[in-house]
């Protein structure tokens, strides 16, 4: 990781994650935390820790959801997606539903939450009555893989309304 080349540090950075060596969670934090680091060095961190331990990363990956880089952000989202815990849903939540984020970084947080289950079904549902796009999109692809009444109520409403997009209620109809 020491290298002068961005790419091998960010191909680095992956192989950590899948090396699952003792140690290297410090390490991949630090490059995570590591405000100099090239984004996508930092983004290859981030999705190595979620690979690894995200539980035990999770703190980090919680804080990163605001850093400056969006590709960082989204990472951290996705990599969060391992992490299932109150708290990683309470943050990908606030990410998921801030408008003034890119919808790149929103729609990661929106996929992690559905890999957590019900720990992000209320957003989830929030943003499937309420959104637009691809993050709406989004939101009921990822409450098809919840397994809940309230989340089935909502998909059979979706998929029954003329009024929704074609696409929309396929995906819907599909849980």
């Amino acid at each position: 990781t020491d290298d002068s080349s961005p790419r091998v540090r960010q191909s680095a950075a992956r192989a950590l994650g899948s090396l699952l060596a003792p140690g290297d969670l410090d390490v991949l934090t630090a490059i995570v935390d590591d405000t100099g680091e090239w984004g996508e060095v930092r983004a290859a961190a981030a999705h190595a820790l979620g690979r690894m331990d995200a539980m035990a990363a999770a703190p980090t990956l919680v804080a990163h959801l605001g850093d400056a880089i969006p590709q960082v952000r989204a990472a951290c989202a996705a990599a969060l997606a391992e992490a299932p815990s109150d708290e990683a849903a309470g943050a990908l939540a606030q990410v998921a539903e801030d408008a003034s984020e890119l919808s790149s970084v929103r729609v990661a947080a929106v996929q992690a939450l559905g890999a957590l289950g019900d720990v992000g079904e209320s957003a989830l549902l929030r943003l499937a009555e309420s959104d637009i796009g691809a993050l709406r999109e989004a939101a009921v692809t990822a409450l098809v893989g919840i397994d809940s009444p309230t989340a089935a109520a909502a998909l059979a409403g979706i998929a029954a309304s003329t009024a929704e997009p074609r696409t929309l209620r396929a995906i819907a109809a599909s849980e």
